[in-house]
């Protein structure tokens, strides 16, 4: 008897929330000012949807709380390893986006400075299982030691690779990805080693998930480097708190989350059209009207939407 090997289908999501890892002087009583970029980029227009709200000189503006030291912008590509799915390489041709599909994912922090960002990735777990995604689904990594229990493991390039390829995903399965910590115009800041850079979580997202739907949602600052030339492909769906010149905010030890972890948990469960791309909107306006409150420099949060995903449909929504 001939065994046919099982081909598997994912969809990954990602949230990036990140507050910026540049030290900023901070004056007593006043939320930590850093000095943006006057040279904002504009991401190329693909054939999926690419929002990039705002260009130009910006303001000064930073991240609340502590941040760690800036790592170098990645290593080199053929230095990266890694490993393949337990099943081999994804399939070339993903379900459409119109079929059922079973949602698995990972929720990871790049950070162990604040509580805010364990508070999310735990936050996450319970709204996602809540919609339907089993516990089992969801893999969790953090740089929180004490947080390194009940299979949360260490947050590291290696985990990262193969807690994506541990989700023994089934022909329609979906894949979410949640990241938060602090960012910096390199990339994903992962505390005590270098910066994960665009072109690196590009790679391990392709070797883990091929041309399957996927959600990417980072939370940092400037987490706008993640929708990049490298990171753009027609099957994936990039959320991220900040333009890629731009601090994100609410990384203080005082704040439960981080302002756009805070918008997104918020909003999960109130979007009227049920999709990613409604979720982006609802999110975009909760951050406005935050750091408007405040007077912060707007982080103006960005999103492109892949042309095969462009009307993906959240988790749990029918």
């Amino acid at each position: 008897m001939r065994f046919l090997p099982i081909i598997t289908l994912c969809t990954v999501v990602l949230t990036v929330a990140a507050c910026g890892t540049e030290q900023q002087p901070i004056e007593s009583g006043a939320p930590r000012k850093g000095a943006a970029d006057a040279n904002g980029q504009r991401p190329g227009v693909d054939p999926g949807r690419v929002t990039i709200d705002g260009v130009g000189p910006q303001s000064p503006a930073g991240p609340q709380g502590p941040a760690g030291p800036q790592g170098p912008a990645g290593i080199p590509a053929d230095q990266v390893v890694v490993p393949p799915g337990p099943l081999g390489p994804a399939p070339a041709n993903p379900p459409p986006d119109g079929g059922a599909g079973t949602w698995k994912g990972l929720l990871m922090t790049g950070d162990n400075s604040i509580n805010a960002f364990d508070n999310a990735r735990k936050r996450l777990k319970t709204i996602f299982t809540g919609k339907g995604i089993a516990a089992a689904d969801l893999k969790e990594l953090s740089m929180k030691p004490s947080e390194q229990t009940n299979g949360v493991l260490a947050t590291s390039r290696s985990t990262i690779s193969s807690a994506l390829g541990a989700l023994n995903l089934g022909p329609n399965d979906r894949c979410l990805v949640h990241m938060t910590s602090h960012g910096s115009r390199q990339g994903f800041y992962l505390v005590g080693q270098q910066t994960l850079a665009p072109g690196e979580l590009d790679r391990i997202l392709t070797t883990a998930c091929g041309d399957r739907p996927t959600v990417v949602l980072v939370s940092a600052c400037y987490s706008g480097v993640f929708i990049s030339d490298a990171m753009k492909k027609d099957n994936r769906v990039i959320l991220t708190a900040a333009r890629s010149d731009r601090t994100s905010f609410g990384c203080g030890p005082e704040n439960e989350y981080t302002f756009w972890d805070n918008c997104l948990v918020d909003n999960l469960d109130d979007v009227p059209d049920g999709t990613w791309s409604g979720l982006y909107d609802r999110v975009k306006s909760c951050i406005a009207a935050k750091e408007s409150g405040g007077g912060f420099t707007p982080s103006e949060p960005q999103a492109y939407f892949g042309s095969k995903v462009k009307d993906l449909r959240l988790v749990g929504a029918q």
